[in-house]
């Protein structure tokens, strides 16, 4: 009797519904989700560092003759 009921609880754990579905599309045939622009968009640009941002930004005044430099 107790065989049953640990396969009962095994089932439950292990083929319950996975954890990283969510309300997002999902073609039957596909294991990959749709996404909409404005989320691509926001993965791109969390990608890049805020601090390489701001060096990149940097640099380029430097290049564009646009920051002044002074020497003492």
């Amino acid at each position: 009797m107790e065989m049953n009921s640990s396969k009962d609880a095994q089932q439950k754990i292990f083929h319950g519904k996975p954890s990283f579905v969510d309300k997002k599309k999902m073609y039957p045939k596909s294991r990959f989700v749709e996404l909409t622009t404005d989320e691509v968009q926001e993965i791109m640009d969390r990608a890049v560092p805020e601090t390489t941002k701001k060096a990149t930004k940097f640099g380029m005044r430097l290049f564009n003759g646009t920051y002044l430099l002074s020497f003492p």
